[in-house]
């Protein structure tokens, strides 16, 4: 198994892993609703079978967009 670190293309377990190791609480099902609902963008390759990958680029971007426009857009659970 290759380190994240060096990979192109994150699977959606990978991805959350990332978010979660820059301090971003992440679960793969929580990526998938935060992708569904358009707040963070995948690339999926032109096969029947594709599934969402994404990358480092388009992670950091979604996380510089929410940060910046001045809205809690990106859906963090407070604690309670």
């Amino acid at each position: 198994m290759s380190d994240v670190s060096e990979k192109k293309y994150l699977s959606m377990r990978e991805a959350s892993d990332y978010l979660t190791s820059i301090g971003i609480p992440c679960k793969p099902d929580t990526l998938r609703k935060w992708t569904s609902a358009g707040l963070v963008k995948c690339i999926r390759f032109p096969r029947p079978t594709s599934r969402p990958k994404y990358t480092k680029e388009l992670l950091d971007a979604a996380l510089e967009k929410a940060t910046t426009t001045g809205r809690a857009q990106w859906p963090v659970r407070r604690a309670i």
